[in-house]
């Protein structure tokens, strides 16, 4: 949370022996003393009851969120505003990918923290909770009260707080996950959102999602059963407004839409040139949230047409500013990134820098922020153009560049971005979104253009 503030609580019985740690502008440090115990189920039935009584009397009115943490961790990278939401929970990097079987859950009906062998979706840690605090005031007081059933019944759950945490976390969904995906172990924390309609707390009847796809050319051919399986899985519920930017509007083809949805056709220039494509697309982006989509719309996708929908995608991909990870590239060390590696074009990113790959195919976000990127991007674009310079992939050059410097509040995993030609990883237990497979000779797609898919 660099350049944010921040305010650390150090709940601890040797108050003389915290350390003296320079802390930056607007970051302070409490330490509040406690009484001492040598027993971690003791510190783990108090730590709930501590943190509800420092939300009651204190945090409530003083912060906008709050996190927390194991003392004994350390942070490696990056942690920022992507992490936060109104109710956040962690995987636990253990028990990642495995099935529920394995998850050790209170098992016994007689805990209050009791969950049935065919219940359950993922594990989440106890040693990462977070989210605005009356969310976390409701999670610790429902867990701190369950804890106290059980001990007065003599009985404690297999993992303590941690074992009523993931008994709170499957009746009450947070609106946010953190994954402990291959790069997470030591990275940044990754956005993955397994989500279930209802997931995410949001008033359906005021909330708008513009949705833009190109289809020009051949690629209206992609469009029915984009639009099909759109309304099948995409923001079910939400005001969607799609926007189809094509050189053949004759050719869209006519999708029964739900209550609520819309199409809207844009005729555009042709061109045979996926390159041209590229460039003209942030600039269309950015003409029609000028002209209609800021005031229309809270929030903006930018989606490849030549995609399918395959599970839900709802309320818990929005943000200020949206990315996906190229499916490429997810795991993948910073050294096989194919950025922009020539200081003459805008989309440069030298060899020491970037954290992950973004792909060009998901856009998102609030309008206002949409436009700033797009803006940039069209901005970089045009003088890299007038420069006689092409980034090695255009316009998903510059948005990795965009990103590196103004970071996404909310980063979707591969589930949201994948690609049919790509075997499923042996963790992820859906794809969202995917790139369909397609002949790329006959769409007029150079082979230099499909350089991820046989990596």
């Amino acid at each position: 949370m660099v350049g944010y503030r921040v305010h650390y609580y150090v709940f601890t019985d040797l108050p003389d022996e915290v350390p003296t740690v320079a802390l930056g502008e607007g970051r302070q440090l409490t330490v509040i003393k406690t009484a001492s115990s040598n027993r971690w189920q003791e510190i783990s039935l108090r730590r709930m009851e501590m943190i509800e009584k420092l939300i009651e009397d204190e945090v409530i009115n003083k912060a906008e969120y709050i996190f927390s943490l194991d003392v004994d961790s350390k942070f490696y990278a990056h942690w920022g505003a992507e992490s936060l939401g109104d109710l956040v929970g962690a995987l636990h990097s253990w028990f990642f990918g495995k099935s529920r079987e394995q998850f050790t859950y209170e098992r016994r009906p007689e805990s209050q923290a009791f969950i049935p062998l065919d219940e359950g979706d993922y594990y989440y840690g106890g040693a990462v909770i977070g989210g605005r605090p009356d969310k976390v005031l409701k999670l610790v007081k429902t867990c701190r009260m369950q804890l106290d059933v059980d001990r007065a019944n003599k009985i404690k759950a297999v993992w303590q707080e941690e074992s009523h945490l993931n008994k709170y976390f499957l009746y009450n969904k947070h609106t946010k996950v953190f994954s402990q995906s291959t790069r997470c172990f030591h990275d940044d924390q990754v956005v993955r959102s397994d989500c279930v309609g209802g997931y995410v707390q949001f008033d359906c009847d005021n909330i708008t999602v513009a949705t833009t796809f190109f289809a020009l050319g051949k690629y209206v051919r992609f469009l029915k059963d984009l639009l099909e399986s759109a309304e099948q899985h995409f923001m079910v519920g939400y005001r969607v407004h799609y926007y189809v930017f094509t050189d053949l509007p004759d050719e869209v083809p006519t999708v029964a839409l739900g209550e609520g949805r819309q199409l809207t056709v844009i005729k555009t220039a042709s061109s045979n040139r996926w390159q041209e494509i590229s460039l003209r697309r942030m600039e269309m982006i950015e003409k029609l949230i000028e002209d209609e989509v800021i005031n229309k719309a809270e929030y903006i996708f930018s989606l490849d047409v030549d995609s399918k929908f395959y599970a839900h995608w709802g309320a818990e991909s929005l943000g200020d500013l949206v990315g996906a990870l190229h499916s490429w590239f997810f795991g993948k060390s910073r050294e096989q990134f194919t950025y922009e590696r020539r200081p003459e074009s805008q989309a440069f990113i030298p060899l020491d820098e970037g954290d992950y790959y973004y792909g060009g195919a998901v856009i998102g976000g609030r309008p206002d922020k949409v436009l700033k990127l797009v803006k940039t991007c069209r901005m970089q674009l045009d003088v890299d153009r007038a420069n006689k310079i092409k980034a090695v992939w255009q316009e998903e050059s510059h948005l990795n560049k965009y990103f590196l410097y103004n970071k996404p509040t909310k980063v979707l995993s591969p589930e949201y971005l994948w690609d049919d030609q790509q075997a499923k990883l042996s963790f992820m237990k859906v794809v969202r979104f995917s790139r369909v497979a397609k002949n790329n000779t006959e769409m007029g797609v150079s082979a230099l253009f499909t350089h991820t898919e046989n990596q």
